[in-house]
């Protein structure tokens, strides 16, 4: 058997580092969006060779679609069967877009499709155990995030807007940016109900009450340029999503996002034109 998906991309529009916790990891008051930035996963079953992973790009560390399909015939208690997972690249790594974490949430969902050994709730909570932002993709569309990624509550709200995304410079570690938050020792007096409350009644306005704790460290001269044209150039608002690098500006009209995608794919080497989209992963064949 062989089935592909499309597993897309996310991004913050509120992220708020809430407190750090006992066993060192950071408590997170969020809202994320799945958007149409997608890669596509496909998962086969073949005759030889246990879990062979193929993809379009130079995977950098650890490879978590990988190691997702050997957590899944691990918790689903079966051998590990012989498949072929192939990964066409189109999510920027290292973006804070969660492209690894969308791999492995598709590959968790088509093994599921393929096996069907767990239920809804038990292929999300091993998702959880693979990293933080899996079970997010696994579900997909617009969703408040809190805890570790571990409490997810879906939201129904408008989201007929444009958006158009600038990789800006190289990646700092998460670790470090953390580290950056801990120094500061400040938690910034912002609230993601408002901003959902404004995204429900469908003003024009809401997303210019996105947040995100992370963004005010990315203060160099070239991710201050960045803001500033997708500024200049028409965004109604403009936001960091996870510990960066990419900044992202939210159009309420189409046309604006196409003209200021035009204008910067020419200027910066990742550049993105997208739409919000209501899941995670689409079954494509």
């Amino acid at each position: 058997m062989k089935l592909s998906a499309l597993a897309y991309a996310k991004i913050n529009l509120f992220l708020k580092v809430v407190g750090k916790r006992n066993d060192g990891l950071h408590d997170l008051d969020m809202i994320m969006q799945s958007i149409s930035l997608a890669d596509k996963v496909t998962v086969e079953e073949t005759d030889i060779g246990g879990i062979v992973t193929f993809c379009d790009c130079d995977i950098i560390g650890d490879n978590i679609a990988e190691r997702a399909a050997q957590q899944y015939f691990e918790y689903a208690n079966m051998l590990i069967q012989n498949i072929r997972i192939s990964i066409d690249k189109n999510i920027p790594i290292s973006a804070g877009l969660a492209g690894g974490s969308a791999n492995a949430a598709a590959v968790l969902y088509l093994l599921n499709r393929i096996y069907n050994k767990l239920s809804d709730d038990e292929l999300v909570a091993l998702a959880g155990t693979i990293g933080a932002d899996v079970p997010f993709c696994l579900i997909g569309g617009t969703a408040r995030v809190k805890g570790f990624g571990d409490r997810i509550e879906k939201k129904d709200v408008t989201d007929n807007y444009h958006l158009v995304l600038v990789k800006s410079g190289t990646k700092k570690s998460t670790g470090y940016m953390y580290s950056l938050i801990d120094e500061s020792n400040e938690i910034t007096d912002v609230d993601a109900d408002t901003l959902l409350e404004s995204m429900k009644s469908g003003q024009a306005d809401a997303y210019r009450l996105m947040h995100n704790d992370f963004m005010r460290f990315w203060n160099d001269e070239n991710s201050v340029e960045v803001q500033n044209d997708l500024i200049d150039l028409g965004a109604d608002a403009v936001s960091l999503s996870g510990s960066g690098p990419t900044f992202f500006g939210i159009f309420n009209d189409n046309n604006a996002a196409k003209e200021c995608f035009s204008n910067l794919k020419n200027k910066y080497k990742d550049v993105y034109l997208c739409r919000p989209v209501s899941s995670g992963i689409e079954i494509i064949e």
